[in-house]
């Protein structure tokens, strides 16, 4: 009898599993920390920077890390875990007030990650605040396209939060730092789980 219900349950769920999963697309979130090296972001890479498509005046460049949260706050406890790729970006500082929802800026990055790929993200950032917790310390956030990325890549987004940017060099903080974001969708590769398969291999061994 416990074989029969647990046939009978499988033949019920197998569908709507079926059903559920998309069966052409992975859907990916991936998340890190990043902060600029101010050596090798103090001098404008005009070569990397005519990709970008706009005229750059400033160019950023730094590892990215996983970073830990408190798993009841959710608060960041560390913010640098490990060292999983790297990133470059340009941008176009047009209002060096950086007044808060000001014009937007433009910016674009290419961002490596090991064991995923490579990225290639454009648009814009808006800065909206420029005193806390000090003057000269300007925060803000970035919504970008991502224009390529890892194998069978279809398309996707990246967001830039928690930024925090120090212009005029205050000792007391990093040149910049942000939370990157990927969010996309790529094809699934041709030897990706068989759910059915899986559900008949299930069945031979109950029976």
């Amino acid at each position: 009898m416990r074989s029969l219900f647990l046939f009978t349950s499988f033949l019920i769920a197998a569908p709507m599993a079926a059903h559920a999963a998309d069966p052409a697309l992975d859907r990916h979130v991936l998340q890190y920390y990043y902060q600029s090296d101010p050596v090798k972001s103090a001098t404008m890479n005009a070569t990397f920077c005519k990709k970008a498509g706009f005229e750059a005046n400033a160019y950023f460049e730094g590892p990215i890390s996983t970073y830990a949260l408190d798993p009841v706050s959710g608060e960041v406890i560390r913010r640098r875990i490990r060292k999983v790729g790297h990133a470059k970006a340009c941008v176009q500082l047009q209002d060096f007030s950086f007044t808060p929802f000001g014009p937007r800026v433009p910016v674009y990055w290419e961002v490596h990650v090991r064991r995923v790929g490579n990225f290639v993200a454009k648009g814009y950032c808006t800065p909206s605040n420029n005193d806390a917790p000090e003057a000269g310390i300007i925060l803000g956030g970035c919504v970008l396209d991502l224009t390529s990325g890892p194998t069978g890549f279809v398309g996707g987004n990246m967001g830039e939060s928690g930024v925090l940017l120090n212009p005029f060099g205050n000792p007391d903080y990093e040149l910049s730092s942000s939370f990157l974001t990927f969010h996309y969708f790529n094809l699934k590769e041709a030897d990706d789980d068989d759910d059915f398969g899986d559900f008949l291999s299930l069945l031979a061994q109950l029976f």
